[in-house]
């Protein structure tokens, strides 16, 4: 089943049926903010968090759709930041649906990859995984690089005696804004509208925040027959656990303890080639179920082709 939001008019339907060429003004489609108190805190032992908040927002450009997901949290004091991580959990899939406008033949591609853990894989989850590209030491948690991080702490030092590195390199690229909180920000990029890392320094306010962009669709002419549509049906759970819950050498297919919240967001830009139109699926697409196992599947047999499935079914 789908809910056919209305994600675009038509004239952002028709920028992406001919791929302009030049960069357009991003409309903002739908945007979903919150802020979760931190209530009862005693159970959970987590009276030093204030609180979460989170934005969604769909939005197009002209020539992609796409979706831009912003999680932040508060602490009583700048202190008590680094008492807690988020890790972030996926499932679906991105592919490509070929249209042959000749014969209206449709088949459905999985031609994209992704690293998890380390490995190359399909870019597919069937059940939910861990979202984590690689294995250095950081292990579940969302938004870290410990190689990098090492690298530019050690840099810093060298070049300021006064720089002092968070006590956890884990929280190093985790970003910071005394300005806008979570809700707020409508950019993210470090050194733009006064956001900074929290390796490179700290925050008056005691709030830190992450984000991510998946992958985005696209419309384009393979051939003078071939209408290609990049498609995109993706679930996260973004979740904030204590640093002394997330441990460091977590594998694929491990699981987590309880996380002190957990935030659902979606990324669905399924295109229907009978309407030639994107639409935001309630579930993961059914083609995202008939994609091969990523974990056995080998990426040197090419991408594998299974057939159509209509995202109105």
């Amino acid at each position: 089943m789908s809910i056919k939001i209305l994600l675009f008019l038509g004239a952002l339907f028709a920028a992406l049926s001919f791929a302009a060429e030049t960069s357009e003004k991003v409309i903002v489609l739908q945007r979903q903010s919150a802020t979760i108190v931190n209530k009862d805190c005693e159970k959970t032992k987590t009276c030093d968090l204030k609180q979460v908040s989170f934005t969604v927002e769909d939005y197009g450009d002209g020539a992609y759709l796409g979706t831009k997901f912003i999680a932040g949290y508060e602490t009583e004091t700048v202190g008590d930041l680094e008492n807690y991580l988020f890790v972030q959990f996926i499932r679906g899939c991105v592919f490509t649906t070929a249209e042959n406008t000749k014969t209206g033949a449709i088949e459905t591609r999985f031609d994209g990859a992704r690293r998890l853990f380390g490995e190359f894989q399909l870019f597919v989850h069937k059940d939910w995984d861990i979202d984590v590209n690689n294995t250095n030491g950081s292990g579940p948690a969302y938004y870290t690089n410990l190689p990098d991080a090492n690298k530019l702490a050690q840099t810093f030092a060298q070049q300021a005696e006064s720089y002092r590195p968070p006590k956890s390199l884990r929280h190093f690229f985790y970003m910071w804004n005394d300005k806008k909180d979570a809700q707020e920000l409508s950019t993210n990029l470090p050194g733009s509208n006064n956001t900074s890392f929290f390796g490179l320094g700290r925050p008056q306010k005691p709030r830190l925040f992450i984000d991510d962009v998946p992958s985005r669709t696209s419309l384009f002419a393979g051939s003078e027959e071939l209408l290609l549509a990049r498609n995109v049906s993706l679930e996260f759970k973004t979740c904030l656990y204590r640093t002394g819950d997330v441990p460091t050498g977590v594998t694929a297919g491990e699981t987590l303890g309880n996380p002190v919240n957990c935030i659902p967001w979606r990324s669905s830009f399924v295109f229907n080639h009978a309407l030639k139109q994107f639409e935001s699926l309630a579930e993961i697409s059914p083609a995202c179920t008939a994609a091969p196992d990523p974990k056995a599947y080998d990426l040197g047999q090419g991408y594998p082709v299974v057939p159509y499935f209509p995202p109105s079914r």
